[in-house]
């Protein structure tokens, strides 16, 4: 019985640990686009600031982005929360991997012509894997638009898809900053602060990263960074090609190759 209560609370603390972390994390991600708007608004609408076409064009742009980022943290924040109160269901179904990811391609064309990097959906038509068409979305979304924020301009960023045994392993490969070792340990937890400086200036979320090892991990999947300093980093996952047992362990995989 002591063993049992004293296991209890042990779960009930880091229970109370990753609470505490979740909300730090959203109140960081949500603190920064907020701000920039108010800063934003704040200029556009004093009379005492005189802006030329180029400036109030860069000043909407900043809009834009900081609109865009409190869009997705809000999905994100949603999503996270279906998933932790079991109201998460994951329909997975055969299709092909091409449609989902030209749909995020032209949700974020706007994103990437603002930044000057070139977006490539590089997937045949004739892959198909065993997948949950919003969870897939969600994933896709989450790692082009973090691969964006680490890509200056004049960079590029790759949606690939190859098949790996039982399974299709879809690669985002970007040209960014690329991470350190070190960086590279503390991606998808909560329990570590992610947060760095994008290439252009935007915040990196850590929300996103950590529900995208949920969401591949709920569909049998496994999730992997490599990255290399000044050039670059390949986010892959894996999705069963087929409806497969999804606590069989995906093979091992060479990297996709960088742009």
């Amino acid at each position: 019985m002591n063993r049992r209560l004293a296991e209890s609370e042990e779960s009930l603390q880091e229970l109370n640990t990753m609470k505490d972390k979740f909300f730090s994390l959203m109140a960081h991600d949500i603190r920064n686009p907020l701000s920039a708007l108010h800063q934003i608004a704040e200029i556009l609408v004093d009379p005492s600031f005189s802006l030329d076409d180029a400036q109030r064009k860069e000043m909407f742009e900043m809009l834009f982005r900081a609109a865009n980022s409190l869009h997705d943290l809000l999905e994100n924040i949603l999503t996270w929360g279906r998933s932790q109160m079991g109201r998460l269901v994951v329909v997975q179904k055969i299709g092909a991997v091409a449609p989902q990811a030209e749909m995020v391609a032209a949700l974020m064309a706007a994103a990437f012509r603002q930044k000057e990097v070139r977006l490539l959906q590089e997937i045949g038509e004739g892959v198909t894997a065993f997948f949950d068409a919003n969870l897939l979305s969600a994933l896709l979304r989450n790692l082009v638009s973090n691969a964006l924020k680490f890509t200056p301009s004049g960079g590029t960023v790759r949606i690939t898809a190859r098949e790996a045994g039982d399974f299709v392993e879809i690669a985002v490969i970007d040209t960014g900053e690329g991470l350190k070792p070190d960086d590279v340990a503390k991606l998808f937890r909560i329990d570590v602060d992610p947060h760095t400086i994008g290439s252009g200036k935007e915040k990196g979320t850590g929300l996103g990263l950590i529900l995208c090892r949920e969401f591949v991990e709920k569909q049998g999947g496994r999730i992997r960074v490599e990255s290399e300093l000044e050039k670059g980093s390949t986010f892959s996952f894996t999705v069963p090609r087929s409806g497969v047992d999804p606590a069989k362990e995906p093979p091992a995989s060479s990297s996709p190759g960088r742009a």
